[in-house]
């Protein structure tokens, strides 16, 4: 009995010990440098500045570097990690950011662009306010973050007539011609300019 109690806490004290040496691996992996080869980082930030996923990388440097490998945890990672000199324009490469990872002040904000002579919400005429006069559009975009597709929507202000569009990706470019390709067939009074 006394010989069991003995083994019983025994094994209770390398248990408890183990449990803190295996704390203490855990917490200084998380905290190790990503991207130590020279040569590596350097192929990897070539490929995210060509538009490369980090898992496009992780899988296409096997073939194309023998010996070389790295996961794409690892690339995000280095990607994200605060001593990464390059960060903010690595950041950017990506094709969509993990917002998750992101830390306040990167993300959104920067990323917004203004609309080279837009006109300011405020400033609009009254005609407008009041749905009086035909021909007044607003727009928006409707995103998600699990795809890479839009909807772009336009809305008439006093008919209430609605046109959605999908397209490919949120872009500048696309929701352009989206708009455009909406609104060209319309008689000029239903779409007026400023």
């Amino acid at each position: 009995m006394v010989m069991e109690k003995r083994y019983n806490h025994l094994t209770l004290a390398l248990s408890h010990r183990a449990h803190e040496r295996a704390d203490k691996r855990r917490s200084k992996a998380s905290r190790r440098d990503r991207l130590k080869d020279e040569d590596i980082r350097q192929y990897v930030k070539e490929k995210l500045i060509l538009g490369w996923s980090p898992e496009l990388i992780a899988g296409r440097i096997k073939t194309e570097r023998i010996g070389a490998s790295i996961s794409h945890e690892a690339i995000y990672q280095y990607i994200y990690d605060s001593k990464t000199p390059d960060r903010e324009e690595l950041i950017e490469c990506l094709i969509r950011g993990h917002r998750k990872r992101k830390k306040k002040g990167i993300g959104r904000k920067q990323k917004r662009t203004k609309i080279p002579g837009r006109v300011s919400i405020e400033e609009r005429p009254e005609s407008v306010e009041t749905r009086k006069e035909l021909g007044h559009w607003e727009g928006d975009s409707l995103v998600s973050r699990k795809s890479k597709e839009a909807l772009n929507s336009l809305t008439e202000r006093k008919s209430r007539l609605v046109f959605i569009t999908k397209l490919p990706r949120k872009g500048a470019e696309e929701t352009k011609d989206a708009v455009i390709g909406r609104l060209k067939d319309l008689p000029e009074h239903a779409r007026k300019m400023r």
